[in-house]
């Protein structure tokens, strides 16, 4: 009997691994639709609960829409280009963590000409906030481009019940992801 029991363990952690892997690249997927979509509710329903608690969930809306909003500014996300890198998933203090990288095109334009000295403050700032992408600014089309890697950390613990949600990781919101998870569970993630 426990040589029974024992295989069906063995059987099943392959097949519980796959659910898990199968839920986060499907909510992944669902995230990155709603994105396209400009859906905002659901943007925020996929990202991690302590943030949402953190801004406050219409705060955060606010947030997340405003720039599709502002008459003075365009944001576009450009072509995707390759799929989704998605890094082995870590069980790390009773969660379960997968950083996932893709390639990604931003092209953000002022319908105002800018002066010179606020269109190098802001190359400045974004080249700053994004260290690992390539930022440039277009003065004939007055854009911005920034094309890179883009990181997404997946997490599934308690906050979530066990669903995966994400947050966007940039070095400038290292001391915020710090306190969400502490500088060594960063660390094992590679960040």
């Amino acid at each position: 009997m426990l040589r029974h029991i024992s295989l069906l363990v063995i059987l099943l952690i392959p097949t519980l691994w796959a659910q898990s892997v199968a839920d986060l690249r499907q909510n992944f997927q669902k995230m990155l639709t709603a994105m396209d979509k400009l859906d905002f509710e659901t943007m925020v329903d996929f990202t991690y609960p302590q943030l949402v608690t953190m801004a406050g969930r219409e705060s955060l809306l606010k947030e997340i829409r405003q720039p599709f909003e502002d008459p003075a500014v365009k944001l576009s996300f450009l072509a995707d280009e390759g799929q989704p890198q998605f890094s082995e998933i870590r069980d790390i203090e009773n969660r379960k963590f997968c950083l996932i990288q893709r390639q990604t095109s931003i092209k953000i334009a002022f319908t105002e000409n800018l002066p010179a000295e606020a269109s190098a403050s802001i190359l400045q700032n974004m080249q700053r906030s994004a260290p690992a992408r390539k930022v440039s600014f277009k003065k004939s089309e007055n854009s911005f481009y920034s094309v890179g890697p883009e990181f997404t950390i997946a997490i599934a613990d308690e906050l979530t019940k066990k669903q995966w949600r994400f947050l966007t990781y940039e070095p400038s919101q290292r001391p915020l992801m710090k306190q969400f998870f502490g500088e060594k569970t960063l660390k094992q993630l590679g960040l």
